[in-house]
């Protein structure tokens, strides 16, 4: 298993989710917990105000950390990629 930064793995948290879910299984979750908690949906009791604020807050951070994981991998591919073709230019 990968060890998380501990923001993303508060985050995980907070949404009740696992590192092993796919973003769209996280995203599931936190829109289900956004529906779940959201004023506008439970009468306009605004007693998990809080909560809702948090969840928001976790999936801004998985999101952006999970985005940021891509790019850095797609950044590695490139590189690797130009590597190759300098290396075989060179070669004929």
């Amino acid at each position: 298993t990968r060890k998380l930064p501990p923001t993303e793995r508060r985050a995980l948290e907070i949404l009740d989710a696992r590192d092993s879910w796919t973003r769209a299984e996280i995203r599931k979750q936190y829109k289900s917990l956004v529906k779940d908690l959201h004023p506008d949906m439970n009468g306009g009791d605004r007693s998990d105000e809080d909560r809702l604020a948090e969840v928001v807050w976790a999936w801004d951070q998985v999101k952006d950390s999970r985005q940021l994981a891509r790019d850095l991998r797609a950044a590695a591919h490139l590189v690797t990629l130009a590597v190759l073709v300098t290396a075989l230019s060179t070669r004929f």
